[in-house]
């Protein structure tokens, strides 16, 4: 089994890519940001931590979970808080992604698990052999997508963009950048070449799909 993480900035294609990889490979994939989601729901491990942390803001809705977009906007404005929520959540989440991989790997059922993140930290998650792809994207067309995608203001993409890491950051720690400016499917013949270099191929029925 091999481990890919794929990370980039908003707008990139992490997502996208996964979804692909996950419908066509015997693949696990796990989103950094839905396993950090889960944990701070009610009953999840990180939620009263949580609840301590935001407590004097207006992020919490009736039934005691978290309004996703109120975190959000105090996260991309708030830098205190939102180191403050990283520094709790991000040991959890490593913590909670290295067991699925210690547990995959042992048994030996998956050709790839794949883990999609905004943050270029992969090689402290997996204690085996791993491969990071960075999604290269041009912040001008990233704008683009994510207005078209989500709605998002310029206001709002700024203060995402400002809350992310640099591309030097990503760059440092890849180690494959894969360009990402076309079509969807430029972008996965790109991961299918690098798969295939690890001798993984598409699962059977996607194989004879292709042939047909």
């Amino acid at each position: 089994m091999r481990f890919i993480g794929i990370t980039g900035g908003v707008g990139a294609g992490k997502t996208e890519l996964a979804q692909y990889l996950g419908r066509n490979y015997n693949s696990r994939i796990m989103s950094a940001d839905e396993i950090a989601h889960d944990m701070m729901a009610p009953g999840g491990t990180c939620y009263e931590k949580t609840r301590a942390l935001f407590g004097p803001f207006d992020v919490w809705q009736d039934d005691g979970s978290l309004d996703r977009a109120k975190m959000a906007d105090v996260l991309f404005t708030n830098e205190v808080q939102r180191h403050a929520l990283n520094a709790h959540i991000h040991p959890a989440v490593k913590a909670y992604a290295r067991e699925v991989a210690t547990r995959e790997f042992i048994d030996e059922k998956l050709d790839l698990l794949v883990f999609e993140t905004p943050f270029p930290i992969f090689m402290d998650y997996w204690p085996f052999n791993y491969r990071l792809w960075y999604l290269d994207t041009p912040e001008k067309i990233r704008r683009e997508r994510v207005k078209k995608s989500r709605g998002y203001s310029d206001e709002r993409i700024d203060e995402i963009i400002a809350s992310q890491p640099t591309e030097d950051d990503y760059l440092y720690e890849a180690t494959h950048v894969i360009e990402n400016s076309g079509p969807p499917q430029e972008m996965f013949i790109k991961a299918e070449r690098l798969l295939e270099q690890l001798y993984i191929e598409p699962t059977e029925k996607v194989r004879k799909t292709a042939d047909a």
